[in-house]
């Protein structure tokens, strides 16, 4: 990414995202397994194995820019994995914004973006998606790898086995900008 006639925050933005590692594992880590299980299972057993990571700019102003990363494996198993995660810089110097960053009162906004969550977890939409007693684990959904601010809105990544199983893949939540009072004026978009 080249933010126009900031060439250090580019470089910082594009370091950052050079290192950062969702798989938790190395490219040459997950070939040196797969390698050894070729050699285990043989050719004719052999499935493949697969280790991708996306990501996509959601928003970009002079205020913020905010990438979803998407972390996709298959490395033998079940079925394949994958993972979400995000990640908000502020243009102008370069570094990570975090929570404390963007809202009024870091503790007041956690308060509220998890209410948020727990009532969009009432809708019809989400009907039998959820883990029994999954509103005492809404609350670990926020983490700073977990939000984004998006042309909508606030969002918040819902990574599988937190609050809900696989099948329900990975959810959204999103607390549109008129409703996100705990954002500083500067970071909505209204």
């Amino acid at each position: 990414m080249d933010i126009a006639g900031n060439k250090e925050a580019s470089q910082a933005i594009n370091n950052y995202i050079r290192t950062f590692n969702l798989h938790g594992m190395s490219v040459e880590d997950a070939k040196k397994w797969a390698d050894e299980d070729y050699i285990t299972r043989g050719r004719d057993n052999w499935y493949g194995y697969d280790m991708q990571t996306v990501f996509s700019l959601k928003r970009a102003d002079e205020r913020v820019i905010s990438f979803l990363v998407t972390a996709s494996s298959y490395m033998g198993g079940a079925h394949p994995n994958t993972m979400e995660a995000a990640l908000n810089f502020d243009p102008k110097t370069g570094n990570r914004l975090t929570l404390a960053d963007v809202t009024t009162d870091e503790r007041m906004a956690v308060k509220e973006i998890t209410n948020a969550i727990l009532e969009q977890t009432k809708q019809e939409k989400y009907t039998g998606m959820f883990f029994e007693g999954y509103e005492s684990s809404v609350g670990d959904l926020l983490t700073e790898d977990t939000w984004y601010l998006g042309e909508r809105g606030f969002h918040v990544i819902g990574n599988e086995y937190i609050i809900s199983p696989h099948a329900a893949g990975i959810l959204n939540f999103v607390i549109p900008y008129t409703e996100a009072g705990f954002l500083k004026e500067k970071y909505t978009i209204i």
